[in-house]
């Protein structure tokens, strides 16, 4: 539950309130969804986790303004999008706005061909899309053929303005008797440090563990020596904890090694944890001689 019962109710009112100065019916059902009628300007449903969210990390005075700015910001971006979608196949016009973003793979389901991606991780992929005021949109495979690019350049294209758009903040964090890099932002795109391991510094002797359980967070491990092995346990539980609802990304666990992402296929029994891995892997584990780490 994200507000108290009476809280949720005075949010509700402050919603409520803003939508009748516009004379727009609405409904909020208990899971934090509001629908407004086909036609209207707030047409369809819109999730409200995040307002609630940011409601509750404020005091109750601020509710009525903070409500109102979201959405305003969203007429905005309608008002926006009508433009950006009458020029879109304007490549000129519409190149600033590509961007990349990392998506767990189940994402797509059966709508593969709606997306332009490239298989980065085992279940994880780079993907094309539009990073546009307030929300994003898939680039579409037919808009490719339009502009008359090829998808190289795009995703180059995209990498750059996400790159010099957006930061992101690496700290040190104990985890255990480990220390271990997190990369950690509140956009979608601080997972984009996976293709800047070797620049940032976060590549060891024997290159890195990696996990990217969800869009705000990746963690890094630099392999030095044997602590890998308490390093892999304390992953594991990471990954499986913090992967869960909207903008998850994966619960696996990789090996970073000569810019390739290899999947360590992991289960768990009580304390240990047994890895199904490749021979170029267990080669490196076997020079560290890990200890309390078993290899199937």
């Amino acid at each position: 539950m994200i507000l108290t019962d009476k809280d949720y109710t005075v949010f509700k009112k402050e919603i409520k309130n803003y939508f009748d100065k516009k004379k727009i019916d609405i409904e909020i059902s208990d899971d934090y969804e509001l629908k407004t009628p086909e036609g209207s300007l707030f047409s369809g449903e819109t999730n409200l986790y995040n307002l609630a969210k940011a409601c509750r990390e404020s005091e109750k005075k601020t509710w009525k303004e903070l409500i109102e700015e979201f959405f305003d910001n969203i007429l905005e971006g309608t008002n926006f999008q009508k433009t950006f979608d009458e020029r879109r196949t304007d490549f000129d016009y519409a190149k600033v706005f590509i961007g990349v973003r990392f998506f767990n793979r189940a994402y797509f389901g059966d709508k593969e061909d709606s997306f332009v991606f490239v298989p980065l991780l085992e279940d994880v992929c780079l993907t094309l899309i539009f990073d546009l005021p307030n929300y994003t949109n898939s680039v579409l495979p037919g808009l490719i053929e339009t502009w008359n690019k090829n998808e190289q350049e795009l995703f180059h294209i995209g990498y750059y303005n996400i790159h010099i758009k957006y930061q992101y903040s690496i700290d040190i964090e104990s985890i255990g008797d480990i220390q271990a890099y997190r990369v950690h932002t509140d956009h979608f795109y601080g997972n984009i440090v996976l293709l800047q391991l070797e620049n940032k510094g976060l590549v060891g002797k024997h290159d890195s563990l990696i996990i990217v359980p969800n869009r705000h967070e990746t963690f890094i491990y630099p392999i030095e020596n044997e602590e890998v092995s308490k390093a892999i346990k304390y992953f594991v539980l990471i990954a499986q904890d913090r992967f869960m609802g909207p903008g998850s990304i994966s619960k696996n666990l990789y090996w970073y090694k000569d810019k390739k992402f290899t999947l360590l296929l992991v289960t768990k029994n009580g304390c240990e944890v047994f890895i199904n891995t490749t021979p170029e892997y267990l080669e490196m584990i076997n020079s560290l001689k890990c200890k309390g780490i078993n290899l199937l």
